[in-house]
């Protein structure tokens, strides 16, 4: 998209930022979730009760790890891909629309 719009002098380089720039958490975000079905990027192992608040497919896969052993039944993986990927929406939701209405009135195009 920069190349495209550096190439085309008649765009603003700094839409195409203000547009690639939040949308890489979204990606980053979505990318999280293949860590899920990998079962990789996990913190430590903490107990079953931390997380039952989580559906029950998350919970199951939260026994596995692609480089350390699987935990008993009473204890899972901190699912950090979750945690991560929640603040990457967040992050989102707060350049996109927060800062993004709020610098909208000093906005050139």
């Amino acid at each position: 998209v920069l190349w495209f719009i550096w190439r085309n002098r008649g765009y603003s380089i700094w839409v195409a930022i203000d547009v690639v720039v939040p949308t890489i958490l979204l990606a980053q975000a979505i990318g999280r979730w293949g860590n899920f079905f990998n079962c990789e990027v996990h913190g430590v192992a903490v107990s079953t009760s931390m997380f039952s608040w989580l559906p029950t497919v998350i919970v199951n896969n939260l026994h596995y790890s692609s480089v350390a052993p699987s935990l008993g039944p009473d204890q899972v993986y901190v699912p950090l891909f979750l945690i991560e990927g929640a603040l990457n929406v967040a992050g989102y939701f707060l350049i996109a629309e927060l800062f993004g209405r709020k610098l909208r009135k000093y906005s050139f195009f």
